[in-house]
């Protein structure tokens, strides 16, 4: 069975090639530079392509890292916090998504031949993975005291700017993007059935919970703008 680089460009690798023979492509004149620029081409879009994912993807990495040390640091600036089985299933996300990320760049290492065919995966799955990276650099630009965890500063007032005017959580909508950049890029079914039956799920019950720690502090100052911004969905008007 040929390879798909035989199925793309014709060559059988399978024959036997010496000196004598000038039959094979790569010796062909009016092949040889067509196949090597195809060859290269293949491969530097590749590489930016899933480049694009990892850099997602190792981003939010180190984002969780500066995170836990915020947690750690400001904790004694909270005047409400909130600790229960919803947020402990959450912050496991967080050790799944280390574990997702690092074993699909040690993918990287042993990949293969590629083809046209191979580049669908990663350059489609680095368009959510940018704007998800985007959108969360957008979301901490905007609120740069974020961290994870459930909490209430003293003094707290509703975020309604930035990021925070087009939907209520855009940290969260950029953790589904990278999230389904990575399975898309990397073509893996696994993490897109731990997107799909885990990260949505735990995350919208985890809006949830912080929705409700927000309306019992805040009020109905919290309540209007939950009434005006969408969740992770955009109101356009």
């Amino acid at each position: 069975m040929r390879s798909d680089r035989t199925a793309l460009w014709g060559i059988d690798r399978r024959r036997p090639f010496t000196e004598e023979t000038q039959e094979h492509p790569y010796h062909r004149p009016e092949t040889k530079g067509y196949l090597i620029m195809n060859v290269s081409a293949i491969e530097l879009v590749y590489g930016i392509a899933i480049g694009a994912v990892m850099l997602a993807a190792v981003a939010r990495c180190v984002w969780l890292l500066v995170g836990v040390i915020r947690i750690l640091r400001r904790q004694r600036h909270s005047a409400t916090t909130r600790w229960g089985w919803v947020e402990v299933c959450t912050f496991l996300e967080l050790v799944i998504f280390f574990v997702v990320t690092w074993l699909h760049g040690s993918r990287l290492l042993v990949r293969s031949d590629l083809s046209l065919t191979s580049l669908v995966g990663p350059v489609t799955g680095a368009l959510p993975a940018l704007a998800g990276l985007l959108i969360s650099f957008w979301s901490f630009h905007s609120y740069p005291n974020a961290r994870p965890g459930h909490y209430i500063e003293h003094e707290h007032q509703v975020i309604t700017t930035g990021a925070y005017s087009l939907v209520r959580h855009p940290m969260y909508l950029g953790v589904f993007l990278i999230w389904f950049g990575l399975a898309i890029g990397f073509v893996s079914i696994v993490s897109l059935l731990i997107t799909v039956f885990y990260v949505i799920p735990i995350y919208v019950l985890y809006m949830r919970s912080e929705e409700a720690m927000m309306v019992s502090e805040l009020g109905e100052a919290y309540e209007a703008y939950r009434r005006r911004v969408g969740m992770i969905i955009p109101r356009f008007r």
